[in-house]
């Protein structure tokens, strides 16, 4: 089977096209992921880059080739960007452009040699892609399945754009990955063509699990001390239950004494920091997910269940040793 890659060109610009729109369209209809826009805005750069250094008249002169390949770098450091985003760190660092001005700064001296060409963008793309890999596992914020599927493919296209130097140092015996030494190939377009809508849809996933993961704490949170709820103890609980299929379950109930009067007197700010105090002090001393904080917002009594007895004793002790003092601030504290 021939594939044509003028065609196939064709076809991937205009996919980059839809893809970045939809990832676009997507962050208007929910701006509490802001990653989708600069994730939307890679797909869209990439696109342009080919369609300039590849299509067209002039596509083989210096202004095309070095424009394609500044909005091609400028795609994989908006990937970066959005990576960084979606973490809920710094999206656009000073040096995230680097790469980009690096490229700018070697296309004069490089522009007559067509592998050192090859050779920059390649390392330069294959940087990008290991660095936003990183950054989606080193810096996750929550556990997503789909993000770790992100990763996957980052690092699967970080290895393609490494092999792509090979060629351009040496050419090889295999016939596909000589292809690559081009600035287009049948080959390039089919892995582009199969590859992008897959990192797409990954992207669109992790939104979604984000946006479900929110409203997930929402209901299963409390939001003052950030330990699981009374909905969310009661469901555990009852998930403990039945699995110990009529069996023995402890439950211990810890009311912090005078909690009232002190809340009275000193004011609810301080009266809230003794309760997010607490919660630490059982985030810090009980297994997770085994207790919860049972009532409305001024109420002092927490919960923890657990199947075996005897375990529960040496933790009871832990939780009601006093905690180290902190300072705290309030209006009516004196």
């Amino acid at each position: 089977m021939t594939l044509d890659p003028v065609t196939l060109n064709v076809a991937f610009v205009l996919l980059a096209v839809v893809l970045g729109a939809l990832l676009v369209f997507a962050w208007t209809l929910n701006r509490k992921v802001r990653a989708l826009l600069p994730w939307g805005a890679a797909f869209c750069l990439i696109a342009a880059g080919f369609a300039v250094a590849n299509l067209g008249r002039s596509h083989n002169s210096y202004p095309a080739l070095l424009t394609g390949n500044v909005l091609g770098l400028l795609s994989y450091a908006a990937l970066y960007a959005g990576c960084r985003i979606f973490n809920g760190r710094k999206g656009f660092p000073p040096l995230i452009l680097t790469g980009v001005v690096l490229r700018i700064a070697a296309f004069p001296l490089i522009y007559e040699r067509q592998d050192y060409r090859l050779i920059l963008v390649a390392l330069t793309t294959g940087v990008y892609s290991l660095l936003s890999a990183r950054e989606l596992w080193r810096h996750a914020r929550h556990p997503l399945a789909s993000q770790r599927i992100a990763v996957v493919l980052l690092i699967f296209l970080a290895i393609f754009n490494i092999i792509r130097t090979w060629p351009g140092i040496s050419l090889t015996s295999i016939a596909w990955i000589d292809a690559l030494a081009n600035r287009w190939s049948s080959e390039m377009a089919l892995f582009l063509v199969v590859y992008t809508p897959a990192l797409a849809f990954i992207f669109l996933s992790m939104a979604k699990e984000h946006v479900e993961l929110g409203y997930k704490q929402a209901a299963f949170i409390d939001p003052l001390t950030g330990i699981p709820n009374r909905r969310a103890f009661l469901h555990r609980a009852t998930r403990l239950i039945d699995a110990r299929e009529g069996k023995p379950v402890s439950c211990l109930i810890f009311d912090l004494d005078n909690f009232k009067t002190f809340n009275d007197h000193y004011g609810h700010e301080v009266g809230d920091r003794v309760l997010m105090l607490f919660g630490e002090v059982l985030t810090k001393h009980l297994p997770e997910k085994s207790y919860g904080r049972l009532g409305a917002r001024s109420s002092r009594r927490f919960c923890r269940c657990v199947w075996r007895t005897p375990r529960i004793w040496p933790r009871r002790s832990d939780v009601r040793s006093p905690p180290p003092a902190k300072p705290c601030w309030a209006p009516r504290l004196k």
